[in-house]
């Protein structure tokens, strides 16, 4: 498994000159450089056969999952999400490695624990087999709310050691080697055939009667000719999909997936403050946002409920890199973030950086570091920080019923701040301002802050999971 580990370079180790060149070094070109991938064409096979079993059958449910491994593999996923009518959910580092514009893409689930919005949830819910492709978490796709594994999945990495970090959830292939080059693959394997090839034996069959006849999962025999294999408890209590549920998919596998999306629109977050007129809603400024992003810039999110909205509302439609701290979830992540994919990008794209008046007081002393790299530096840089203020730790008082301390009060000025670091900067309080305010930012060089009030009574969440698999034990 992979760890931390401490190691400890001599002094004079350290100051010797190097007795080799110096090369630049990056571990995805590696894995180019070693990967054997035409050693898995079995497997592939195997993938295929589930597949197209499932598209045959016509009543296959399958969700593809996507993690930041699959960068780079946009082009073929959607191939394969339309081969096969399968809905994309993205984890929060994966955003933009697809078109988030193609119908089949139902946006972020994970973030906070959170399965997305509803068009999301209702796929997972009711999908029979999950792709999972180099996603660190699949638990919120795979398993209900005990923990257990109730959907089977076929699992997609760049390399071996990747398998560990999903090892404790059971798949029924493991395809490994260059992403992209599997998934062309795969799809040369799904392409119509002349023939009469019979069909082998489906192991996503053999995983829904397994479950069936255990009785633990009420809801995932997805064929009349499973569901008598259950116990009679099961049978009884099995519940139907809605009729939603069956129309989203109907409409799927119809490929009128435009009409299955049904896209919720930027409101969907309604504010209820009395004073909200006053302030800018957090989806028109991440519409705002992504509309202008190119597709060398990288988004660098925060943690907080700036979390949730830059999931929800921002579009990346280009390709382009989003970094965050999802898993730590370390406050203050986005500008340190940000500062070093300004440098990393240097003239060829921006940082945009999505933070909050919470998140951003924990490290804003690294505009400093920004500001002297960036005069030192002998090209332009762009560091655009996109501020939400609503004057409260949003995450925590709308999280927990009752938590104090969560006034902020009022902010600093953020503008005069980035100006004292030799930046630039506008405040906006209102949509009719945000326009010309974004137009500012993106043609500017260096440090710029926005900095956006937003209504402290508007609050983003996600949809929740309706759990029928299993009877939770009421622990008094």
């Amino acid at each position: 498994l992979r760890t931390c580990i401490h190691l400890g370079v001599p002094v004079d180790v350290q100051a010797a000159e190097s007795p080799v060149p110096l090369k630049p070094f990056c571990a995805a070109d590696v894995r180019d450089d070693v990967e054997l991938a035409t050693s898995h064409s079995h497997t592939l096979k195997n993938v295929a056969n589930e597949l197209r079993a499932a598209c045959e059958r016509g009543s296959g449910r399958v969700v593809i999952a996507l993690g930041h491994r699959a960068v780079g593999c946009g082009e073929e996923i959607l191939q394969l999400a339309e081969r096969v009518g399968a809905p994309v959910l993205t984890r929060l580092d994966a955003k933009g490695v697809v078109d988030e514009s193609h119908p089949l893409v139902f946006g972020v689930v994970g973030v906070h624990g959170k399965s997305g919005l509803e068009k999301a949830t209702q796929v997972i819910e009711s999908a029979q087999l999950i792709i999972s492709i180099g996603s660190h978490d699949d638990t919120l796709l795979l398993c209900n709310r005990a923990g257990l594994q109730i959907r089977p999945m076929i699992k997609f990495e760049p390399d071996a050691m990747c398998l560990q970090i999903n090892a404790r959830y059971r798949a029924l292939y493991d395809v490994v080697g260059n992403i992209k080059y599997m998934l062309s693959r795969l799809l040369e394997e799904l392409a119509p055939k002349s023939g009469t090839d019979s069909m082998q034996i489906s192991l996503m069959e053999s995983w829904s009667r397994e479950l069936a006849y255990s009785g633990m999962d009420v809801s995932a025999p997805p064929d009349a000719a499973t569901l008598h294999l259950a116990t009679p408890n099961a049978q009884a209590a099995r519940l139907e999909m809605s009729e939603e549920s069956k129309q989203l998919w109907k409409s799927i596998r119809e490929g009128k997936w435009r009409a299955a999306q049904n896209r919720e629109s930027g409101g969907r977050f309604l504010c209820t403050s009395n004073v909200s007129s006053s302030f800018c809603h957090p989806a028109t400024v991440m519409e705002e946002m992504s509309s202008r992003m190119g597709a060398n810039d990288v988004l660098c999110v925060d943690v907080g409920d700036v979390t949730l909205w830059a999931s929800l509302s921002a579009s990346l439609t280009k390709g382009q890199r989003t970094l965050s701290s999802e898993r730590l979830g370390t406050m203050g992540y986005g500008l340190c973030a940000g500062i070093v994919a300004s440098l990393v990008r240097g003239r060829t794209g921006r940082a945009l950086v999505v933070t909050g008046d919470g998140g951003i007081q924990m490290t804003i002393n690294e505009l400093g570091t920004a500001k002297q790299i960036f005069e030192e530096s002998d090209e332009e840089h762009s560091l655009i920080i996109v501020l939400l203020d609503n004057s409260v730790l949003g995450r925590v008082a709308f999280g927990f019923e009752g938590a104090m301390g969560c006034d902020l009060g009022s902010s600093p000025d953020f503008v005069m701040l980035a100006k004292a670091y030799g930046g630039q900067g506008r405040m906006v309080s209102s949509c009719d301002q945000l326009e010309g305010a974004m137009d500012e930012a993106f043609k500017s060089k260096g440090i710029f802050m926005l900095h956006v009030k937003t209504d402290p009574d508007l609050k983003a969440d996600m949809a929740t999971f309706q759990d029928t698999s299993i009877t939770m034990m009421n622990s008094g």
